[in-house]
């Protein structure tokens, strides 16, 4: 009976813990999607800027 009382009371202050750290790996999650797609984009417009820049030299 004493036991279950102090347990409840250190779950209770897990809780908002355990949202807060939920929380903060979704946000580095998205993040990491973002910044994976920027990277992209920026490696896709580089590579067009250099076969345009490469059938300029060409012609």
């Amino acid at each position: 009976r004493t036991f279950g009382r102090p347990l409840k009371k250190m779950v209770q202050a897990l809780i908002p813990l355990a949202f807060q750290i939920g929380a903060a790996s979704t946000w580095a999650v998205v993040a990491a999607l973002v910044g994976v797609k920027t990277l992209l984009v920026a490696l896709a417009i580089l590579k067009l800027l250099l076969i345009a820049g490469a059938a300029k030299v060409t012609k």
